[in-house]
């Protein structure tokens, strides 16, 4: 059940977060001394960290279980386990960096930050399926497919809406600001309605009762 609301509210806001990461750096930052550059380059990291927030969401949903069971000592392992994946993609990326001359050097701690999230929450997942505490429910696929279906009509409707972000910059801050709210409230109309015409239903999103045997 925690998954499947995690899934339902954290994949479109993770793709929202990367399709309208511009638009947000704008309306948010983009004034005073606060350039052009600089909103691309908060733009570039604000993806990167797109990418990982599913699986921040994931971990805070998992690691809940295993202190259920007062067994700490395996979070912890898979914490480190995910924070060396990072700390070697971090050092990966910047020898990269460093040869090929990209400007956006930072982008690679934000993408070795998501990646340690992933890591983490893909062990700590695994061994509770592992040890038969987490089952699948019946139907994952189609959710899956439902909640895929949604987002990514959300996310035409955000790129078909957005504008270059020399043209965002150019607005009053007023202006950014009821763009930006017509950009959001139209992404989450579309979203919504999709999932009612896909057969989302709040049942779906609700505990399953186990009957004892």
């Amino acid at each position: 059940w925690a998954l499947r609301t995690i899934l339902i509210i954290g994949l479109p806001a993770a793709v929202g977060m990367v399709v309208a990461a511009a638009p947000l750096v704008a309306v948010v930052y983009g004034h005073g001394r606060f350039s052009l550059h600089d909103v691309t380059m908060t733009t570039w990291a604000l993806w990167a960290y797109g990418l990982g927030f599913m699986g921040f969401s994931l971990v805070k949903v998992l690691l809940p279980c295993f202190y259920a069971r007062q067994e700490t000592r395996l979070p912890v392992r898979y914490a480190i386990i995910g924070l060396c994946v990072g700390m070697a993609a971090s050092l990966l990326l910047f020898a990269v960096h460093r040869q090929l001359g990209f400007e956006g050097a930072h982008v690679g701690l934000a993408v070795s930050t998501s990646l340690t999230a992933w890591v983490n929450a893909a062990l700590l997942l695994r061994r509770l399926r592992q040890d038969g505490i987490y089952r699948p429910a019946p139907g994952w696929l189609r959710f899956s497919g439902q909640i895929l279906l949604a987002s990514g009509l959300m996310c035409a409707v955000v790129l078909w809406l957005d504008r270059p972000v020399s043209d965002w910059l150019l607005l009053s801050a007023w202006s950014r600001g009821a763009h930006l709210l017509v950009l959001i409230v139209a992404a989450m109309a579309v979203y919504g309605l999709t999932l009612v015409l896909a057969g989302v239903r709040p049942r779906h999103l609700r505990p399953q009762r186990h009957t004892a045997a």
